[in-house]
C-alpha cells in the first residue's frame, strides 16, 4: 500500500516543480501523502512495542524523549537514510497522554504537518497531530509505569 503512494508523491512534487500547480496545492498533496505514510509508521512502531511487551522486553520511558529515540534507533529503520526517530516533517516522535487514550496507556504522536504539538487529527478539536494509542495486554506494565529500556 505504501509503495503505491510513492508515485503520487512524485507526481505531486513534479507538478510543483513545473509551476503548473499553485504551491499551496502541491504542499497539501505532499502533506497528505506524508500523513498516510506517518500513520503507517506509527502503527508499525506501536505494533513493535506491543510485541516487545508480550515478550517481556523493556520499553522506552515515557518521561525521557531520549529513551524513545534510542528504542526507535535500535528497533526500527527508515528508508532513504532518514532518522527513524523522526517523522517525515523531521520532528521527533513522542509519547503523550491524549484524551482518547486510557488512563495509563500513552499514545505515540507525530506533530503532523504544522510541526507543533496540538490535538490529534481524529479528535473533536480537529488538530493535525497523528496519534496511535498503545494497546498493551493488561498483565504487562504500561510504559507510563516506567519500564526501563
Amino acid at each position: 500500500m505504501i509503495g503505491r503512494l510513492v508515485p503520487l508523491l512524485l507526481v505531486g512534487g513534479g507538478l510543483a516543480a513545473t509551476g503548473k500547480v499553485a504551491p499551496q496545492l502541491s504542499t497539501r498533496i505532499i502533506d497528505t501523502v506524508k500523513t498516510v505514510l506517518v500513520r503507517a509508521e506509527l502503527a508499525q512502531i506501536a505494533s513493535q512495542m506491543e510485541r516487545d511487551a508480550v515478550a517481556g522486553l523493556g520499553l522506552p520511558r515515557t518521561d525521557d524523549p531520549a529513551s524513545l529515540r534510542n528504542y526507535l534507533h535500535e528497533n526500527m529503520t527508515a528508508h532513504g537514510g532518514r532518522d527513524a526517530a523522526n517523522d517525515l516533517w523531521h520532528a521527533p516522535y513522542r509519547f503523550e497522554k491524549k484524551v482518547s487514550a486510557s488512563a495509563d496507556e500513552p499514545s505515540l504522536v507525530s506533530s503532523g504537518p504544522d510541526g507543533q504539538a496540538g490535538q490529534c487529527a481524529a479528535s473533536a478539536g480537529g488538530g493535525d497531530d497523528l496519534c496511535e494509542n498503545l494497546k498493551l495486554p493488561n498483565k504487562y506494565d504500561s510504559p507510563f509505569r516506567q519500564i526501563e529500556h
